[in-house]
This record gives structure tokens, sequence and C-alpha cells, in this order.
């Protein structure tokens, strides 16, 4: 069996936990504190097939993209075999679908909010049970059944995808939360998902998907602070949202 050190391990697990991770995200998780460090031991990990890199090449106006590291199956049977994980923890990509470049910031600030949610679930006592992207998927692309995870029906044949859904336990209670993630500086785009959010929680369907019997919450993540202020105050005085207000929380992505 191939010897891990710490960092060998670490690298694997948060892998399984987070899918994709960068270097940076990697120092952010306390896995090593500088990036060579790292780049020295994922070799191993590279070179022995149990993690795959992807590379993006330059960004016009951000300069050289970060490459991001994911598990291979090899990995998989590691962490269950030997290293004692369930199979449905283990995140894997499900084919060339999950290969990501028009999204590549998108991703990259989704995964960040997921670091964020867990490690201030840590810091409260507080546990994650699960955190779904809208790049996890379920069912199969060959007949036709391949969707999101955290997709969610409403309506009349009306659905929305949330950037990510997850539940949090908090000593017996439990909460369960949407993300939606916001680049631009569109407050009017951003309100109008918020409508079809509205519409989600007033029917409580994000709350029977998942099996809760109470309604969920939405986390509006901004990059930019003046598109949150302005999306902000449209939702405070926009009186269809009156009764819905205390199910919205808005937070730049560095909160």
């Amino acid at each position: 069996m191939q010897k891990f050190n710490a960092t060998h391990s670490k690298i694997i697990e948060s892998l399984a936990i987070y899918k994709f991770l960068t270097y940076s995200q990697m120092v952010r998780l306390g896995i090593s504190k500088q990036k060579p460090y790292l780049s020295r031991n994922m070799k191993l990990l590279l070179e022995k097939k149990y993690v795959a890199r992807l590379d993006f090449g330059v960004d016009p106006t951000r300069g050289k993209l970060e490459s991001f590291f994911y598990l291979l199956g090899k990995a998989k049977t590691l962490l269950m075999d030997e290293w004692g994980w369930n199979e449905e923890k283990i995140k894997l990509p499900i084919g060339r679908s999950s290969f990501f470049s028009k999204d590549y910031q998108h991703r990259k600030g989704t995964i960040d909010i997921q670091i964020n949610v867990y490690q201030k679930a840590e810091q409260d006592g507080n546990e994650v049970l699960f955190f779904n992207t809208y790049y996890d998927k379920v069912g199969s692309a060959n007949n036709g059944s391949l969707k999101a995870l955290t997709s969610v029906s409403y309506g009349q044949d009306q659905y929305l995808i949330a950037d990510a859904i997850f539940m949090l336990k908090k000593g017996e209670n439990l909460d369960l939360y949407a993300v939606e993630y916001h680049r631009g500086i569109d407050s009017k785009r951003m309100l109008r998902t918020i409508e079809q959010y509205g519409r989600v929680l007033a029917e409580g369907s994000l709350s029977l998907k998942h099996g809760l019997n109470k309604n969920a919450k939405v986390l509006c993540v901004f990059e930019k602070q003046v598109c949150l202020e302005a999306t902000k105050e449209r939702f405070m005085n926009d009186s269809r949202f009156e009764s819905l207000r205390e199910l919205f929380l808005f937070m730049g992505i560095q909160s």
C-alpha cells in the first residue's frame, strides 16, 4: 500500500469534501502555509494517479489562473477501503462536463463560500451535514436524467438551480440554506433571482425536498459591495418580500 505523509492525507481528504481546490484554497484550509511545499507533496499524488490537475491558462484581466486539483477513482478506493469513508461522502467529478472553463471564477467563488461555511461552523461548534453545489450532479447523461443536485422545483414545471444548498446542525436543531452567489453589479438581475427564491420559500419546496419541517433561508453572497447594498435596498423597500425578509441574508464573499 502507498505510504502517505500527513500533508498527502490532508490533500486527499480535503478534495473528497470540496471536489475541486486550488493551492491558495488549500493554504486557507491549513493543509500547508506555503504553496511550494504543497506543490512538492502534490507531485507524488499526481504521479501515482490519486489526483489530477486542471490548467486554465491566462485571463486577460486577472492574469495567470490557478490550477484546480481533483480526486481520481484510485483515491476514492483508498478512502473507502483503507480509510473508512462512506462512498456518498466522497466527491469526484462525473465526466468531462465537470471540467469547467467558462464559469471558472464563479466556481472558484462558490468553493470559497463553502470553505467559509465549514470554517464558521467549526468555529461555532456546529456541523455541516452536507454541502451540495450546482456542479454536483445526479442521474445519467446517457438517458437524459442528469441534473444538478441543487435543482429545486416550484410552481408548474418551473425550477431554479441554487449555487449551493447546505444543512447545518446546531445542537439538536437543523437549518437549511440555499446560496446564491452574484459576481456582477446588476442589482435588478439579482432581485429577479430573489423573486424566484421567494416563490420557492412560499411553497416550501426546498424544505420538502430535504425533509425539513421548517422553511429554509437564502444566503445572498456578493462579490461587489456596491451591488450588495443596491440589492438589499431594493429588497427592503419591495413590499412583495415583507413576509419573507427574515429568510434572506445578505453578505459579501469575504464575510
